[in-house]
């Protein structure tokens, strides 16, 4: 799955999960409130890119 939106990170073939982080949307949840589910953790490379997106958001 291929998108041309620079803040979207892919969630890759590897994963159960499909989509994208949409990095511009980060914000705090409250976990417990929204009764919120864990799936499994991402794989290194996706955490890095977000990272990187968020570090070029925030620090630029």
């Amino acid at each position: 799955m291929t998108r041309k939106i620079p803040f979207h990170v892919s969630v890759n073939n590897k994963s159960s999960l499909t989509g994208f982080v949409m990095v511009e949307q980060m914000k705090s949840i409250d976990y417990k409130v929204r009764k919120v589910k864990f799936i499994e953790e991402a794989h290194q490379h996706i955490v890095d890119d977000v990272l990187s997106l968020l570090d070029a958001c925030i620090y630029q």
